[in-house]
């Protein structure tokens, strides 16, 4: 079964592995919000942008851009490693920039590196607006 990309539009993560270092590291907000969103793991597992990629049950990819801080401490680095790597070799186009020393959501407090951030968005996508490879609906 192929599913809908979707989940682009929701940020990336490995959900049902996040979730499961949530638990281990004691982060009950993120457990929390994990639960109530998927209910449940299997979900977390069916709904896992990694897994999807993996298994080729995606029709679109489009290009994909990862802004990261590298003390990010909701997310493992890991997972994002582990895409970069993951959905180039399927055939996507992925970008990563790490901002080293930043947290998660570093990007919504001002200051150097949010700017930094902004303006690599900002090229990002106007380099997808210049070609035509860009699914815009």
């Amino acid at each position: 079964m192929r599913r809908s990309p979707t989940w682009w539009r929701y940020g990336l993560c490995w959900t049902y592995v996040r979730y499961h270092y949530a638990k281990r590291t004691g982060y009950e907000r993120l457990v929390t919000n994990t639960e109530n969103y998927f209910q449940t793991e299997e979900r977390m597992k069916n709904g896992n942008p990694q897994v999807l990629v993996e298994r080729g049950e995606v029709e679109h990819m489009p290009p994909v851009l990862i802004i990261r801080g590298t003390k990010d401490d909701n997310i493992p680095i890991e997972i994002p490693e582990r895409f970069a790597e993951t959905y180039p070799a399927k055939g996507g186009q992925l970008e990563i920039e790490w901002f080293p020393g930043m947290p998660h959501m570093f990007a919504l407090k001002p200051g150097p590196e949010t700017d930094r951030a902004i303006e690599r968005i900002k090229a990002f996508i106007a380099k997808q607006l210049a070609t035509n490879d860009v699914l815009l609906s």
